[in-house]
Order: structure tokens, then C-alpha cells, then sequence
């Protein structure tokens, strides 16, 4: 699992430098659906990592109860 999570992060970071380049040059379509992927990628490896504290038993990280 540890080659997947690191295949993962190259390619996310190889996005982010595409959107950094993309900018530059002014494409904004490729900027636009790019961001729009990084930021599913996000929410979906925070559900995923959330979901895998749930099932070993760690409770997920939140915001403690206001007195």
C-alpha cells in the first residue's frame, strides 16, 4: 500500500505543478478542471483516511466539545 500512496502523491504533485505552469501560460480551462480533480482527490483521501481511523478504532479527528 505504501507504493500506491507514494504513485499518488507524484501524480498529485505532478498536477499542482501543471496548474502552476497552466496559470503562467494563462490556459485557465486546464487550471480549472485541474484544481477542480486536486481538490476531489483531497476530499476523497480525507474520507478514505477518516474511514480507516473509524474501522481501527481511532476516533476521527474533531473539533472537541464547547463547554
Amino acid at each position: 500500500m505504501p507504493e500506491i500512496n507514494t504513485m499518488r502523491a507524484i501524480l498529485v504533485a505532478g498536477a499542482v505543478l501543471a496548474v502552476v505552469v497552466a496559470a503562467v501560460v494563462q490556459q485557465w480551462a486546464p487550471v480549472g478542471i485541474l484544481t477542480v480533480g486536486i481538490g476531489a482527490h483531497a476530499l476523497m483521501w480525507r474520507h478514505l483516511h477518516r474511514e480507516a481511523a473509524a474501522r481501527a478504532g481511532a476516533p476521527a479527528r474533531t473539533a472537541p466539545p464547547r463547554a
